[in-house]
């Protein structure tokens, strides 16, 4: 109310003294200054009234949600029956950022290295940009909402797509639902992806665990099902801990299982049985909290 106030008191003594010197001129001419008078006191400045409220509880909740940001560095150890415990390397860096406003942007670029090749010759493993909306309250539940681009890796194909996501927390699990559409490719061979997503999590002690489950469907050109006859399919199994080894070195910890699966149907490249399951050990480090002058 602090702004309006103010501006309510000047208004009523501008159109109070603008009624009165018209009445002392004529009566015509007062009329429809106090006919202006009502309209501000009985429409106009209960709007402004509410718009100050709102304006006011914005302010308090921006000096209570300052802005704040994390970068992380990712590097990750493949195991998998045709290249052994020791198989592809990725590296690369994830990263967030939260405006005081609530809305946020991620972005994550990974690289991965094949055993073998030489040193220096890398190629995308993944790839995301994220814009986080302000989190929102329906039917009683907190729903956070992000519009993602997205390119990731399975084997030796890629999904390259757009997607809505949805994120839930109750007491004892957070969910996520994605929807996405955009195109599967695989070398020469590509096609339309329409997919899902679905991620369960949970908390027990000092460890997160998560099973997240993706399928989707593949229509290739000269397909005869409208949706598509090539199939995509990827669960996984994750648990990751915190490791303070010091408080200027802060580590996560991760590991994974997957089971993937790909057919593009229509006589198109399918996924080796050998390269269905993977096991993915990775190590995590907050470069914010690392190279923070507190330390």
């Amino acid at each position: 109310m602090i702004i309006i106030k103010p501006f309510f008191l000047v208004l009523s003594l501008l159109f109070g003294s603008a009624a009165e010197t018209a009445t002392c001129r004529s009566e015509r001419m007062a009329l429809p200054a106090n006919r202006v008078a009502n309209v501000l006191e009985q429409e106009v400045f209960p709007v402004l009234v509410a718009l100050d409220s709102l304006l006011l509880d914005s302010t308090q909740k921006d000096e209570h949600e300052k802005p704040s940001g994390e970068l992380r560095l990712r590097v990750g150890n493949e195991s998998n029956p045709v290249d052994g415990v020791f198989g592809p390397f990725t590296y690369g860096l994830e990263g967030h950022y939260t405006f005081a406003n609530g809305m946020g942007i991620e972005a994550t670029m990974i690289r991965l290295h094949e055993p073998g090749s030489p040193t220096f010759n890398s190629f995308l493993d993944e790839g995301q940009l994220s814009l986080n909306l302000p989190e929102m309250t329906f039917l009683q539940q907190h729903l956070a909402f992000t519009a993602t681009i997205w390119s990731n890796r399975m084997i030796d194909m890629y999904t390259n797509v757009g997607g809505i996501e949805v994120a839930d927390k109750w007491e004892a699990l957070a969910v996520n639902l994605g929807l996405y559409a955009g195109a599967a490719v695989r070398d020469e061979v590509s096609g339309r992806f329409l997919g899902c997503q679905l991620g369960i999590s949970h908390v027990f002690g000092p460890v997160e665990l998560a099973i997240e489950q993706m399928a989707g469907v593949i229509r290739t050109a000269g397909d005869l099902n409208s949706l598509g006859g090539g199939v995509y399919q990827k669960t996984s199994l994750e648990a990751n801990t915190e490791v303070n080894l010091s408080n200027s070195l802060p580590l996560t910890l991760t590991f994974s299982v997957e089971k993937r699966y790909f057919d593009f149907g229509n006589g198109g490249p399918a996924i080796d049985p050998l390269d269905a399951y993977i096991l993915v050990l990775g190590v995590e480090i907050n470069l914010v909290a690392l190279l923070s002058p507190d330390k």
